[in-house]
């Protein structure tokens, strides 16, 4: 589906430890707040590196062109 628009956190780091627990207070916050601007339609995440940024927006922005031309 359409989104609101896109929130994206850029790290330089994987935001995780080996056990699947966040790295820090500060990214486990951050990680809460993802998920309440999800809750409200927004597509937000986490971004590792330019690479992955950049493919998630390209994706965003592809599945953004796809439902703008369903009103064409």
């Amino acid at each position: 589906g359409s989104y609101h628009g896109l929130f994206l956190e850029l790290k330089a780091e994987a935001i995780q430890n080996k056990k699947g627990e966040w790295r820090s207070d500060h990214i486990k916050e951050q990680a809460q707040i993802r998920e309440r601007l999800a809750d409200k339609g927004y597509c937000a995440n986490f971004a590792i590196g330019f690479e992955d940024a950049k493919r998630q927006i390209d994706n965003y922005m592809n599945q953004n062109a796809m439902e703008r031309r369903k009103y064409w």
